[in-house]
């Protein structure tokens, strides 16, 4: 689930590693290289190093409690076979008391859902629900933090 600013931070990333190549390799004589160069390999050095800066701080959480767009994505994309133990698409639900299994798992959607009490979880509904954490708890939880 990548972002079209990821896109773009990363064909920015691939074009300034060429344009380093480009000047770092250039076959010209040391003065020329000093003059011409030089300082061409140290601006896009520069500009890389402030792009991996921009990335870094852009991504970080500003506190303990906060998560990134990313760890939200991830968190979502986390299969819920992963977290519910399903038999031929069934399972017991965890929302109310159940004898037969009416929990049902749409794969394509990634999301389990009860016909009983007519609710859909995905990942991240799943820990808050089943396992009561908070939001921010279940989405480390589910990005490994």
């Amino acid at each position: 689930m990548e972002t079209t600013a990821t896109y773009a931070v990363g064909a920015r990333r691939a074009y300034l590693w060429r344009e380093l190549d480009f000047w770092i390799d250039a076959e010209t004589d040391p003065v020329t290289w000093d003059v011409l160069c030089r300082p061409m390999v140290f601006r896009v050095i520069d500009d890389l190093i402030r792009l991996q800066a921009d990335i870094y701080w852009k991504n970080k959480p500003k506190s303990r409690d906060e998560v990134t767009p990313e760890m939200k994505d991830r968190a979502r994309a986390h299969l819920v076979t992963d977290l519910i133990d399903f038999s031929k698409g069934k399972a017991l639900a965890f929302c109310h008391t159940d004898r037969t299994p009416s929990l049902s798992h749409f794969e394509k959607k990634n999301i389990a859902r009860c016909f009983v009490c007519n609710k859909s979880f995905g990942a991240i509904d799943i820990l808050m629900e089943r396992d009561g954490y908070k939001f921010h708890d279940a989405v480390r939880a589910l990005c490994g933090q």
